[in-house]
């Protein structure tokens, strides 16, 4: 069982080092997050659309 541990310590340390540089970057949050949320929001303006029926789209 030690070993377990201390590989799930050393993946979740890598984990940790990657989203640091890859996932925090400024790009990544705006074309990740913002941007589908704006193209969800001009699809669902002006038409009969709950909003319930487009956050699956938008989630997966």
């Amino acid at each position: 069982m030690s070993q377990f541990t201390e590989q799930f310590k050393r993946s979740f340390v890598i984990a940790k080092k990657n989203i640091k540089i890859y996932y925090s970057k400024g790009p990544v949050i705006i074309f990740g997050l913002v941007f589908p949320l704006f193209l969800a929001l001009a699809y669902v303006i002006g038409r009969n659309i709950p909003l319930k029926e487009v956050l699956p789209g938008l989630i997966g």
